[in-house]
């Protein structure tokens, strides 16, 4: 899902030896192939379970095509910004022992791209106006504050002490609803081929 693939950033990465038992590839999007090592990338392993294994490939499946639509509009990552954002997360999580060095470098080459893509074309669009922020806390409170007050006033009350924190989550859903609705928009266009591992046809 979208909301999954926001959510891998760099400094997210899950740093676990993986097994790889080939190359298998499990789709194909616009001639370019989603294997083992992407798959490992974005999940720390390879699911043996075949649903698992399809909800990370279809999550994959829309981060290329978020990046092809990142190349049409030019962006790129310099040497400098990928090798300013390996330093970082190897200082802030150690080595990567998950994936070869080349496979790595250009996973987070594809991270630094995605991410220039959402700040600068998605991320404008996103309108988040008071009412429905307040909104979205009315309807997880308990996200945001332990224990949750019994009375609407109540909370209509509090609400101000935890207002950046609900719009920072109310941000970051609407980007991923942009982010989907920019992928309907094109999903139709490019040629994706799914291969039967993953139990799409």
């Amino acid at each position: 899902m979208v909301q999954e693939m926001v959510r891998r950033t760099a400094l997210t990465l899950l740093l676990l030896t993986p097994t790889f038992a080939g190359s298998a590839t499990y789709a194909v999007v616009e001639g370019q192939a989603i294997t083992d090592v992407d798959v490992v990338a974005a999940a720390g392993h390879v699911p043996s379970n075949a649903a698992a294994l399809a909800n990370v490939v279809e999550g994959l499946v829309e981060r290329k095509i978020i990046l092809g639509l990142a190349e049409r509009e030019g962006l790129e990552c310099t040497d400098g910004e990928l090798n300013r954002t390996l330093a970082l997360i190897a200082k802030t999580r150690g080595a990567n022992d998950v994936l070869p060095a080349d496979d790595y470098r250009r996973y987070i080459r594809e991270e630094i791209i995605i991410g220039k893509y959402i700040n600068e074309y998605v991320y404008p669009k996103v309108s988040a106006p008071d009412e429905q922020i307040e909104r979205l806390f009315l309807l997880i409170p308990g996200e945001f504050v332990k224990p949750v007050p019994t009375t609407r006033t109540r909370l209509e009350e509090i609400f101000p002490v935890y207002r950046n924190e609900v719009y920072n989550r109310y941000v970051k859903i609407e980007v991923a609803r942009l982010l989907r609705e920019e992928i309907e928009a094109v999903q139709g266009f490019i040629d994706i081929e799914y291969y039967t591992k993953t139990d799409k046809k």
